[in-house]
């Protein structure tokens, strides 16, 4: 079971796979350091919804934006094999007051385009086409989150999460 949550690092080159442990040593020594100021955070899930593996987590000590990079406690939503409590790592995509749209697999924030539905969604959870449609706009201490990847599990499926979820601000590494 281990081998298969780091299977990512043996898909690495050697030259990457030298590159990759040397930050996280690095990495470590300076979390030891500044200690409860700053940690890490590894991302071990099969597909980065962030591109990043590697993170520095800092305390949420001001306002979050939209663009913010963030690590929040996983509540009343499924994960692939993550359980309830898990840490997610995911992008600010929209905060308070902004308007959220899901219509035609596609999702909207204040009428930009900032994501798409995946198609796949729609047979691995058993919901009709449309299931994830919507218009909402957010309250003081909602955000929505998003991933870079496709596959991302995010928002646009479970929606706004609440600014008490929010445990950390990262900055990613590798």
């Amino acid at each position: 079971m281990l081998v298969k949550r780091f299977r990512f690092l043996f898909e690495l080159s050697p030259k990457d796979l030298k590159r990759a442990f040397f930050v996280m040593a690095l990495a470590a020594c300076l979390t030891a350091a500044l200690n409860p100021y700053l940690g890490l955070y590894l991302d071990i899930q099969s597909v980065t919804s962030t591109g990043y593996r590697l993170y520095l987590r800092q305390p949420v000590s001001s306002e979050l934006r939209t663009g913010d990079l963030v690590a929040f406690t996983a509540q009343d939503m499924v994960f692939f094999g993550r359980e309830r409590g898990a840490t997610v790592a995911k992008y600010i995509a929209a905060s308070a007051g902004d308007r959220i749209v899901i219509s035609n697999e596609i999702v909207t924030v204040n009428g930009i385009e900032r994501a798409r539905i995946n198609p796949d969604i729609y047979t691995t959870f058993d919901k009709p086409q449309h299931a994830f449609d919507s218009d909402y706009q957010l309250l003081a201490d909602e955000y929505f989150v998003l991933g870079i990847s496709p596959r991302s599990f995010d928002s646009r499926y479970w929606g706004p999460i609440k600014r008490s979820w929010i445990t950390a601000r990262l900055i990613g590494i590798i």
